[in-house]
């Protein structure tokens, strides 16, 4: 891939590795879900839209704590989100951009619904895909099935693999399922679903109807939630839409 400018940046005391691509007016912030790297999980829209004269930018960064934004520790439960969404904001502003689009898929989903709340007169649209703005039981129950991550596929251990050893990848992922147990415990699951009135901009949600991992419920619940938002469900998807579709 040509053009690709990498590097990293102190934000809110910490180092996070970005990546940006495309020459074009509108930017694009894409942000990955939990320990996957945003240039991998996003790297079709990378490549398409940050190709020379496609008419946009497109940024990337790892989550602190995750990929190349390591050894910084991650958030505990009550700030999760909220400080993903600080460090995002204060990266793009960083990079000179003070107004961006955001693409958020699984947990990045989350951020950037949160992102949207904090600075509306930064986000100009939204991309929700595979996303939620609360964890239910049933979201909580279907993250146990994946704590062992021995147990997972074997093309989906091959794709962390490329990032981290087998005990920091277990490590990380009991983590993530132990912060969001605690989530669901201490408040009732909620990341943001008091504040999904307060999103303005125009929100375009993408769900799989297969998807093992994020119940397309939640999809139908940010539509209600989110005024003026459009709900495309696609019947053959499952969880990586960005990626598989």
């Amino acid at each position: 891939m040509e053009d690709i400018t990498r590097g990293k940046l102190t934000v809110n005391g910490v180092q996070l590795h970005y990546a940006h691509r495309g020459d074009g007016p509108h930017t694009l912030l894409c942000i990955s879900g939990a320990l996957v790297l945003a240039e991998f999980s996003c790297k079709p829209q990378f490549e398409y839209f940050g190709r020379k004269g496609s008419g946009f930018k497109i940024v990337t960064f790892d989550l602190r704590g995750y990929g190349n934004s390591r050894p910084a520790e991650r958030h505990n439960a009550a700030t999760f989100h909220s400080a993903d969404a600080k460090d995002a904001h204060a990266l793009m502003q960083a990079l000179g951009f003070e107004t961006y689009s955001v693409l958020g898929w699984c947990h990045g989903g989350s951020v950037a619904m949160v992102l949207a709340v904090m600075f509306p007169k930064a986000v100009e649209k939204l991309i929700l895909i595979a996303s939620q703005s609360f964890l239910s039981q049933e979201d909580i129950d279907n993250f146990e099935k994946t704590r062992l991550v021995s147990t997972w596929p074997p093309h989906l251990k091959e794709i962390m693999a490329q990032f981290y050893s087998d005990e920091l990848f277990q490590e990380l992922w009991t983590k993530l399922l132990d912060i969001f147990a605690e989530i669901r415990a201490k408040y009732d699951g909620n990341i943001c679903r008091e504040k999904l009135s307060q999103i303005g901009c125009p929100t375009l949600i993408l769900h799989g109807a297969r998807d093992p991992m994020v119940s397309p419920s939640h999809a139908q619940y940010l539509k209600d939630g989110i005024a003026g938002s459009r709900l495309v469900v696609m019947e053959e998807g499952k969880h990586w839409l960005q990626g598989k579709h």
